[in-house]
């Protein structure tokens, strides 16, 4: 017999200060643009994220649009603060393997920041992790026709293949 699943209230954001969002600096593409998996190299810690031009560009300190969750600092759980655009180092984003997720028009990417802000939070059970996360939105997004499964799996598969080596 298997536990139910329990969610956090709120998506883990009791209590909390919203995290630095640059959304009003950004510049909304209404071109397509490409989305991306991204395992960072030494934490592994997974998200999802496009290029989000600001008005005055650095190409040193790139701002990203970035889904994922968070690890706030004295709580035992995972926070989902939705979609954040933020500025980040090139380091990174070098210092991460990347893998492609699709090339997604406007609309698409508005329904996938849907998909993400009203995504839960399971409570911690020493498994659920930001990889758990994710592929539980992606699955959500292919399921709305907004990613390819075929893409999807295969990022998912080589980004697994990375998280957890052999």
């Amino acid at each position: 017999m298997s536990a139910e699943v329990q969610y956090l209230e709120n998506f883990g954001r009791d209590g909390l200060e919203k995290p630095a969002d640059l959304q009003w600096l950004v510049k909304e593409s209404t071109e397509p643009l490409d989305v991306t998996l991204l395992v960072h190299c030494k934490t592994f810690h997974w998200l999802i994220y496009w290029k989000a031009p600001l008005a005055n560009d650095d190409p040193n300190n790139p701002a990203l649009r970035v889904i994922h969750l968070i690890q706030e600092i004295n709580r035992d759980h995972l926070t989902n603060w939705g979609p954040l655009t933020k500025s980040v180092g090139r380091s990174t984003i070098s210092g991460g393997y990347k893998f492609p997720l699709g090339k997604l028009t406007l609309q698409q990417r508005k329904a996938l920041e849907a998909i993400a802000e009203e995504h839960p939070v399971q409570a911690p059970d020493g498994k659920y992790d930001c990889k758990t996360w994710i592929e539980q939105v992606v699955k959500k997004a292919i399921d709305a026709g907004i990613f390819e499964e075929d893409v999807v799996n295969k990022a998912l598969a080589d980004a697994y293949s990375i998280s957890n080596p052999e």
